[in-house]
Protein backbone atom coordinates (compact mmCIF):
# COMPACT_ATOMS: atom_id res chain seq x y z
CA UNK A 1 0.00 0.00 0.00
CA UNK A 2 2.78 2.42 0.91
CA UNK A 3 4.46 1.58 -2.40
CA UNK A 4 1.34 2.60 -4.38
CA UNK A 5 1.10 5.83 -2.41
CA UNK A 6 4.74 6.65 -3.12
CA UNK A 7 4.30 5.93 -6.83
CA UNK A 8 1.19 8.14 -6.95
CA UNK A 9 3.04 10.94 -5.15
CA UNK A 10 5.96 10.73 -7.57
CA UNK A 11 3.56 10.80 -10.53
CA UNK A 12 1.81 13.93 -9.23
CA UNK A 13 5.15 15.66 -8.57
CA UNK A 14 6.34 14.89 -12.10
CA UNK A 15 3.15 16.35 -13.52
CA UNK A 16 3.42 19.51 -11.44
CA UNK A 17 7.14 20.11 -12.00
CA UNK A 18 7.74 18.68 -15.45
CA UNK A 19 5.18 20.27 -17.74
CA UNK A 20 3.20 23.36 -18.45
CA UNK A 21 -0.04 22.08 -19.96
CA UNK A 22 -1.03 25.23 -21.84
CA UNK A 23 2.29 27.14 -22.14
CA UNK A 24 0.90 29.74 -19.74
CA UNK A 25 2.55 31.82 -17.04
CA UNK A 26 1.22 34.52 -14.74
CA UNK A 27 3.00 37.43 -13.12
CA UNK A 28 2.80 41.19 -12.76
CA UNK A 29 5.64 41.65 -15.29
CA UNK A 30 5.73 39.81 -18.61
CA UNK A 31 8.66 39.74 -20.98
CA UNK A 32 8.91 38.41 -24.54
CA UNK A 33 12.33 38.27 -26.21
CA UNK A 34 12.12 38.23 -30.01
CA UNK A 35 15.82 38.76 -30.75
CA UNK A 36 17.05 36.43 -33.53
CA UNK A 37 14.09 34.02 -33.51
CA UNK A 38 11.95 32.60 -36.29
CA UNK A 39 8.19 32.74 -35.87
CA UNK A 40 5.98 30.69 -38.17
CA UNK A 41 2.59 31.38 -39.66
CA UNK A 42 -0.21 30.50 -37.23
CA UNK A 43 1.86 30.78 -34.05
CA UNK A 44 0.48 33.14 -31.42
CA UNK A 45 0.96 34.79 -28.08
CA UNK A 46 -1.93 35.74 -25.79
CA UNK A 47 -1.71 38.50 -23.18
CA UNK A 48 -4.64 38.14 -20.79
CA UNK A 49 -7.51 37.64 -23.27
CA UNK A 50 -5.88 39.43 -26.23
CA UNK A 51 -4.47 37.08 -28.87
CA UNK A 52 -1.72 38.23 -31.24
CA UNK A 53 -1.43 35.80 -34.17
CA UNK A 54 1.41 35.65 -36.68
CA UNK A 55 0.30 35.49 -40.32
CA UNK A 56 2.33 34.41 -43.34
CA UNK A 57 0.08 35.61 -46.15
CA UNK A 58 -1.59 38.99 -46.21
CA UNK A 59 -4.50 37.70 -48.30
CA UNK A 60 -5.35 35.24 -45.48
CA UNK A 61 -6.08 38.19 -43.22
CA UNK A 62 -8.31 39.76 -45.88
CA UNK A 63 -10.03 36.51 -46.84
CA UNK A 64 -10.63 35.41 -43.24
CA UNK A 65 -12.44 38.62 -42.40
CA UNK A 66 -9.47 40.74 -41.39
CA UNK A 67 -9.80 42.18 -37.93
CA UNK A 68 -13.10 40.34 -37.38
CA UNK A 69 -11.39 36.92 -37.46
CA UNK A 70 -7.83 37.80 -36.49
CA UNK A 71 -8.18 40.58 -33.98
CA UNK A 72 -4.48 41.38 -33.76
CA UNK A 73 -2.54 39.98 -36.76
CA UNK A 74 1.24 40.43 -36.77
CA UNK A 75 3.69 39.22 -39.42
CA UNK A 76 5.54 35.94 -39.19
CA UNK A 77 9.23 35.73 -40.06
CA UNK A 78 8.34 35.18 -43.72
CA UNK A 79 5.30 36.77 -45.39
CA UNK A 80 4.10 36.06 -48.93
CA UNK A 81 2.57 39.08 -50.63
CA UNK A 82 0.52 38.71 -53.83
CA UNK A 83 -1.00 41.20 -56.17
CA UNK A 84 -2.51 40.63 -59.63
CA UNK A 85 0.81 40.13 -61.41
CA UNK A 86 3.43 39.34 -58.80
CA UNK A 87 4.05 37.05 -55.84
CA UNK A 88 6.98 37.80 -53.58
CA UNK A 89 8.29 36.79 -50.20
CA UNK A 90 9.27 39.28 -47.57
CA UNK A 91 11.44 38.34 -44.61
CA UNK A 92 10.71 40.25 -41.41
CA UNK A 93 13.32 41.05 -38.80
CA UNK A 94 12.05 39.49 -35.58
CA UNK A 95 12.68 42.74 -33.69
CA UNK A 96 9.60 44.31 -35.35
CA UNK A 97 7.15 41.86 -33.74
CA UNK A 98 7.12 43.53 -30.30
CA UNK A 99 6.53 46.90 -31.96
CA UNK A 100 3.32 45.53 -33.49
CA UNK A 101 2.19 44.13 -30.15
CA UNK A 102 2.99 47.42 -28.35
CA UNK A 103 0.94 49.31 -30.96
CA UNK A 104 -2.02 46.95 -30.49
CA UNK A 105 -1.77 47.25 -26.70
CA UNK A 106 -2.25 51.02 -27.11
CA UNK A 107 -5.50 50.27 -28.98
CA UNK A 108 -6.55 47.81 -26.27
CA UNK A 109 -5.90 50.44 -23.58
CA UNK A 110 -8.56 52.71 -25.10
CA UNK A 111 -11.19 50.11 -24.12
CA UNK A 112 -9.85 49.40 -20.61
CA UNK A 113 -10.31 51.31 -17.35
CA UNK A 114 -7.33 53.59 -16.73
CA UNK A 115 -5.99 51.53 -13.80
CA UNK A 116 -6.03 48.29 -15.90
CA UNK A 117 -4.04 49.69 -18.84
CA UNK A 118 -1.00 47.85 -20.15
CA UNK A 119 2.29 49.77 -20.01
CA UNK A 120 5.48 49.06 -21.96
CA UNK A 121 8.15 49.54 -19.31
CA UNK A 122 11.43 49.63 -21.20
CA UNK A 123 11.35 51.29 -24.62
CA UNK A 124 15.11 50.83 -25.05
CA UNK A 125 14.71 47.04 -24.90
CA UNK A 126 11.78 47.27 -27.27
CA UNK A 127 13.56 49.32 -29.92
CA UNK A 128 17.09 47.95 -29.81
CA UNK A 129 16.86 44.38 -28.57
CA UNK A 130 13.40 43.30 -29.70
CA UNK A 131 12.24 42.60 -26.15
CA UNK A 132 8.77 43.56 -24.98
CA UNK A 133 8.30 44.11 -21.24
CA UNK A 134 4.77 44.89 -20.04
CA UNK A 135 3.06 45.62 -16.72
CA UNK A 136 -0.43 46.80 -15.80
CA UNK A 137 -0.83 50.27 -14.37
CA UNK A 138 -2.26 48.81 -11.13
CA UNK A 139 0.48 46.11 -10.94
CA UNK A 140 -2.10 43.32 -11.11
CA UNK A 141 -1.27 39.92 -12.58
CA UNK A 142 -1.03 39.31 -16.32
CA UNK A 143 -1.51 35.89 -17.87
CA UNK A 144 0.63 35.15 -20.91
CA UNK A 145 0.25 32.01 -22.99
CA UNK A 146 1.64 30.88 -26.33
CA UNK A 147 1.14 28.33 -29.05
CA UNK A 148 2.99 25.08 -28.43
CA UNK A 149 6.14 25.67 -30.52
CA UNK A 150 6.50 29.44 -29.97
CA UNK A 151 10.23 30.26 -30.28
CA UNK A 152 10.54 33.63 -28.50
CA UNK A 153 11.53 33.44 -24.83
CA UNK A 154 8.44 34.23 -22.73
CA UNK A 155 8.63 34.91 -18.99
CA UNK A 156 6.24 36.14 -16.35
CA UNK A 157 7.66 37.27 -13.01
CA UNK A 158 6.41 38.88 -9.84
CA UNK A 159 8.22 42.09 -9.00
CA UNK A 160 7.17 44.31 -6.15
CA UNK A 161 7.09 48.07 -6.37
Amino acid sequence: MAKKGLVALLYVLLLLVGCKADNAETGNVIRIDYEDVEVKNGEWVKIDSFKFEHVGRLEHVKRRGGAKTLEFPIPSSEVVVRNQTLTRKRDYNSKVFPLHIAKYLQWVNKKLPKNKEFLVTNRFLLMYEGTLEVIKRDSSKIKISTSKEYNPIVKATDKTK
